[in-house]
């Protein structure tokens, strides 16, 4: 069965657009490994994700981007 889950997040005050490809560097591997897949949208200082794939991928998900300290 396969999951759908959207996520928005907002920037950093410092946040650099320049950090973008890296990001999606990052989140291409990560979503690999977690058998999902997503969409990514920016615009201004905010974030919207789109992740669908199996429960466990979200897991995953879901791990990596709340245990990491605040930038």
């Amino acid at each position: 069965m396969l999951y759908e889950l959207i996520y928005h997040s907002t920037t950093a005050r410092n946040f650099n657009v320049n950090a973008i490809p890296d990001i999606l560097k990052k989140a291409r591997i990560h979503n690999a490994q977690n058998q999902i897949t997503g969409c990514l949208i920016y615009h201004d200082v905010e974030f919207l994700q789109l992740i669908e794939g199996p429960e466990e991928g979200h897991k995953g998900f879901i791990r990596a981007n709340t245990e990491r300290p605040p930038t």
